[in-house]
């Protein structure tokens, strides 16, 4: 089974059905539920605080690790071997599908963009499909053009995050408005 990114528009899961972003908490279930194999509940939220509230100290990032989520995406859907977070998001946004991330396709399932199988593949590997790569965070690379980061495991792709890129979500809220409690 495969997952096709639509970068963009959203994910293509097998049977043809569309993730697509701005999609509500309902629409994305009801499309999960006709392809996947089984949906669970699975996130924990921890706490720090942002503009006064409580909230984590980079509210972006923890969004895209799952730290900060809203209770209506709080579910995995199981696609063939591939485990599919859809996640909702960014301030006042919290309606609208603006990321999907899929992991666990050592066995057997692939991720493909324009028809590059992505599971796996090398960091060096990725510089052909994707030729504006940039290292972020410790143990991962971003396309910005794509909206697309993926996180890597010895140099190779474990998990893919592909987002709507609009600047309202999380990707553009929170630069300087963020401190820790520790």
């Amino acid at each position: 089974m495969s997952v096709k990114l639509l970068p963009g528009i959203g994910a293509m899961l097998p049977g043809g059905l569309t993730l697509e972003f701005g999609a509500g908490p309902e629409k994305a279930l009801e499309v999960l539920r006709a392809s996947a194999a089984h949906l669970t509940a699975q996130r924990t939220c921890f706490g720090g605080e942002m503009d006064g509230r409580r909230s984590l100290p980079d509210a972006h990032e923890s969004w895209l690790s799952g730290l900060v989520f809203y209770p209506e995406w709080d579910f995995v859907a199981e696609v063939g071997s591939i485990a599919v977070r859809l996640l909702g998001g960014g301030p006042g946004e919290t309606g609208r599908l603006s990321c999907i991330e899929a992991h666990g396709f050592e066995s057997g399932g692939e991720i493909a963009l324009d028809g590059v199988q992505l599971a796996g593949i090398a960091v060096d590997d990725l510089g052909l499909t994707i030729p504006d790569l940039s290292r972020q965070p410790p143990g991962a690379v971003v396309s910005e053009q794509l909206a697309l980061r993926l996180r890597l495991q010895r140099e190779r792709v474990t998990t893919v995050l592909l987002y709507d890129g609009r600047p309202e979500t999380w990707a553009a809220c929170c630069a300087g408005r963020a401190r820790c409690l520790a």
